[in-house]
């Protein structure tokens, strides 16, 4: 819970690089956290526009979790 507001979260690390920066090459572990600072520095208080990016129909599979996960493991 934040601020009274339940979540949940899902890491996956072998796709981050693709679905958030369009990048299917093997990254270093340095590269991976500069993307990941880049995109944490994009939306830092920027609540609203992180949540306009995550429900962007060119981003957001549509279904239930069983349904979103057969799309990420067809991908």
């Amino acid at each position: 819970m934040i601020n009274s507001i339940s979540y949940k979260i899902y890491y996956m690390s072998c796709n981050l690089e693709h679905v958030l920066h369009n990048k299917l090459e093997n990254l270093t572990d340095d590269e991976k956290k500069e993307l990941a600072n880049q995109f944490a520095d994009k939306f830092y208080e920027k609540e609203y526009e992180f949540v306009k990016f995550i429900n962007n129909s060119d981003f957001k599979v549509l279904g239930n979790y069983e349904d979103t996960w057969d799309f990420i493991k067809k991908i």
